[in-house]
């Protein structure tokens, strides 16, 4: 699965997708949920946008 971030103007992120056959789908997402996502899928473009990972 191709899955892509963006952020809008408003604050909110688009994560757009690709399903069967081709077919993209997008759906606009909070900043906390893109991070929470980014955080466990794609760690060195969190760290890119939003810093190095706070400590746990």
């Amino acid at each position: 699965m191709n899955v892509n971030y963006g952020s809008l103007k408003k604050g909110n992120w688009l994560l757009t997708h690709e399903m069967d056959y081709s077919k993209s789908m997008g759906e606009a997402i909070t900043k906390e949920e893109a991070k929470k996502l980014l955080m466990r899928y794609a760690t060195p473009i969190y760290e890119k946008i939003f810093g190095e990972l706070p400590e746990a």
